[in-house]
């Protein structure tokens, strides 16, 4: 196999990807500096779409039990632990003591 041949490939030598390689052939050292900026940059956007994924992921899921907790406190009967009816029992009891 010829070097031109490895060179094309995608990933050739030393499982370099093809923009690397061809930096690597043409000897350009300021290609070499721009394309590993560059595969920096998109790795840093990649590292920054999944962290805010992660938020939107984490505020769905908090807005949902905020939800389901509306929904259950709205259906307490009276005399439930999370009525006004218990709490004022409670602190009627405190302030008599």
């Amino acid at each position: 196999m010829s070097l031109y041949q490895k060179t094309n490939s995608m990933y050739g030598i030393n499982d370099a990807t093809a923009r690397f390689e061809a930096t690597l052939i043409g000897g350009k050292l300021n290609d070499i500096a721009n394309a590993s900026i560059y595969n920096s940059l998109e790795d840093f956007y990649a590292v920054r779409v999944q962290a805010n994924w992660t938020v939107n992921r984490a505020v769905r899921r908090t807005a949902v039990f905020f939800l389901i907790e509306i929904v259950v406190l709205s259906f307490q009967l009276p005399g439930t632990f999370f009525s006004a009816k218990t709490w004022s029992r409670i602190h009627e009891g405190l302030a008599a003591t």
